[in-house]
């Protein structure tokens, strides 16, 4: 189907991008999740245990986000990602 061809296509452009800065990358997580999912820094904050300070560094500049923070920043921001796309059924 066309529906299936597309994400075929968007999960081989993905793959290809694993040159992508990981500051990127996690900037990219916490933009879908403010702006596709609309969740604010409160919210996302609420739902995974993080600091709202870190949330909205991560979504501004990741680079002023501390190292030890980042990564509970990427698997909490990613698995909230990821729960939320199977709430709308994608």
């Amino acid at each position: 189907s066309d529906d299936e061809s597309v994400r075929v296509s968007t999960f081989a452009a993905q793959l290809a991008s694993f040159d992508i800065d990981d500051d990127a990358r996690l900037k990219g997580i916490y933009e879908s999740l403010t702006i596709d999912c609309r969740l604010t820094g409160e919210n996302i904050s609420q739902l995974t245990g993080l600091d709202v300070e870190d949330v909205e560094g991560a979504v501004c500049d990741p680079r002023t986000v501390p190292i030890e923070k980042k990564y509970a920043l990427a698997i909490k921001g990613s698995y909230l990602v990821n729960a939320v796309n199977r709430a709308r059924g994608q």
